[in-house]
């Protein structure tokens, strides 16, 4: 409809393509519940014929498959090859699935975040085709813009779906990159440590962006990261304009014993509603009132033992969908691996400005928030900021909006000063 397309282009100039609605549906109120917040589940379901003005049919064996796959995977009646998975209401636990259904049906692994980078039927199709399946660090999740990169380093469980609220947020001035780890894009880096690392997340960042100034940023382990290469561009003679640190406290210099099965799915647990170790969007929680029915019939011992042993037993007899199983699993072993990388960190002083944002559950747990002024020499250009909200939804909570527009605030500052001294020296 007019009105759709008037919105679309609308908000295609602060928004990246993967964010933009497939429909608009006008209300004339919106349904509350009893709290007095959106009732969600009463919202009315987007007319389909509206969602897919634009729909062409598969015109290959392949794509005809594929649109097969993704109307199971996303409960459509209808699905054309141009359609965007974000655009059809997929987040990361449809993700899973629908790269898990793709792979046993073809044959091929997919990684997630090939659906940022080709989130069409069709640009899967060829991706597929010419065995062109991403396989890099660096993922493209925003396009648009003249200004240098943002990139974005992945948190402790290794992906970047966590920061596709964020990247919506800061609008499409610059291109964004999200940073996801080795076992994620399916790439081997040895020895995994902390240096290690960070020199090679280096390299792909000069790939993309051979010249500074650099913009950084991590959540929780990706600001220690985003912290560790700063230091390296610096080394190699490269300016870094600023660095975003979120909710990332300094490490203490103590073993950590990897966290059993039993461990992660009680640590999941007791964030309850407000949050979990591995949520990257609500709808995840629909995992957690799963995993909680679970726990209800059969036991904590014997779910972990099956999820070890049994996965198609756990599928057939309980009906706890293998693809959310391995989402499961590959989260609780992300986090494993990467805690690892926290140990002996030591960070080194930076000329560049840091910008450090809190939740407020982590300083309220006794987070040691000034360590970072030991490795900061520009402390007139940087700041701290103290932030309502909890660590494990900090990027994708209440306070995203004003992460994304203090962030926004900063990197025009910095380019308002820069334009100040270029006109002085001229």
């Amino acid at each position: 409809s007019d009105l759709s397309s008037q919105l679309s282009a609308l908000l295609r100039q602060t928004l990246p393509d993967y964010m933009i609605p497939a429909a608009f549906m006008v209300l004339d109120h919106l349904p509350l519940n009893a709290n007095g917040k959106l009732d969600r589940k009463a919202l009315p379901e987007p007319d389909q014929a509206q969602q897919q003005d634009d729909y062409l049919a598969p015109r290959t064996a392949t794509e005809t498959l594929l649109c097969q796959l993704w109307q199971e995977t996303l409960g459509l009646e209808r699905v054309g090859v141009n359609d965007n998975f974000f655009r059809l209401g997929g987040h990361s636990l449809l993700a899973v699935k629908l790269v898990t259904v793709i792979g046993r049906q073809f044959g091929v692994h997919l990684p997630m975040a090939q659906l940022f980078t080709t989130p069409s039927i069709a640009e899967i199709a060829v991706a597929m085709n010419e065995n062109a399946a991403t396989k890099r660090l660096a993922i493209i999740m925003q396009r648009r813009g003249t200004l240098p990169p943002l990139f974005l380093i992945h948190p402790g469980g290794g992906g970047i779906f966590c920061y596709s609220a964020l990247v919506a947020a800061l609008g499409v001035t610059r291109p964004i990159y999200g940073i996801q780890d080795a076992h994620e894009a399916g790439i081997e880096i040895t020895p995994y440590e902390m240096d290690t690392i960070a020199e090679r997340y280096v390299e792909e960042i000069l790939a993309i962006q051979a010249h500074g100034p650099y913009v950084l940023a991590g959540w929780s382990l990706g600001g220690l990261l985003a912290f560790k290469m700063t230091h390296i561009l610096e080394q190699l003679g490269h300016q870094v304009q600023a660095v975003f640190l979120l909710d990332s406290s300094v490490p203490q210099k103590t073993a950590r014993e990897p966290q059993s099965l039993e461990e992660f799915i009680e640590d999941l647990l007791s964030h309850g509603a407000e949050g979990d170790a591995i949520h990257y969007e609500t709808k995840e929680l629909e995992l957690l009132e799963r995993i909680r029915t679970l726990l209800e019939q059969i036991g904590i011992a014997q779910l972990s033992d099956l999820l070890r042993a049994e996965p198609e037993y756990l599928e057939t007899e309980f009906g706890f969908d293998q693809a959310l199983q391995v989402f499961l699993m590959q989260k609780h072993h992300a986090l494993n691996r990467n805690s690892q990388l926290l140990l002996n960190y030591s960070a080194k002083k930076v000329a560049a400005p840091v910008h450090l944002f809190w939740a407020e559950d982590t300083v309220q747990s006794g987070a040691d928030v000034d360590a970072w002024n030991n490795y900061i020499d520009d402390k007139d250009g940087s700041s701290q900021h103290f932030l309502p909200g909890k660590h494990v939804s900090f990027v994708m909570g209440e306070s995203l909006q004003i992460i994304a527009k203090a962030m926004r605030h900063y990197l025009e500052q910095t380019r308002a000063i820069k334009k100040k001294h270029l006109e002085n020296e001229v």
